[in-house]
């Protein structure tokens, strides 16, 4: 139905539509692994570390999945990402066995990692991050 826009709102008299949600862009989807038996990921790099993320986790064993990052290019060390409430406690991003999908605060920097607190013996678990247009 032309001129009206998906959640039956008329569109304005100069025919502009709003959207509810803009497409995601910037960020192209990226999938990291944690190998059998590993505690983290191999390293992956953001397009725009300040563009908001969606974390799709695995279904897996049971664990506490959290972000590493680190401050040059990729290198050693990846430091946690920590809480905003001036704990300094980790920021966990999921627990439990997934899947699921978890949303992302900013990321401090582009080059990161992917962390659990429990290896798996047998099962490679993908992670999958994109951007999102989710409000929080």
């Amino acid at each position: 139905m032309s001129g009206v826009p998906s959640d039956g709102r008329p569109a304005r008299p100069d025919g502009f539509m709003p959207r509810l949600m803009a497409p995601c862009t910037g960020d192209r989807m990226q999938y990291v692994t944690i190998n059998s038996d590993a505690l983290t990921s191999n390293r992956f790099t953001l397009e725009d570390p300040s563009r908001k993320l969606a974390l799709a986790v695995p279904s897996m064993t049971a664990a506490a999945v959290s972000l590493r990052f680190s401050q040059v290019s990729g290198t050693a060390p990846f430091l946690p990402l920590q809480r905003l409430d001036g704990t300094a406690g980790v920021f966990t991003v999921y627990s439990g066995p997934g899947p699921a999908f978890c949303l992302l605060p900013q990321a401090p920097t582009r080059w990161g990692l992917i962390a659990v607190t429990t290896g798996t013996a047998s099962q490679v678990n993908t992670f999958t991050i994109l951007g999102t247009t989710a409000k929080w």
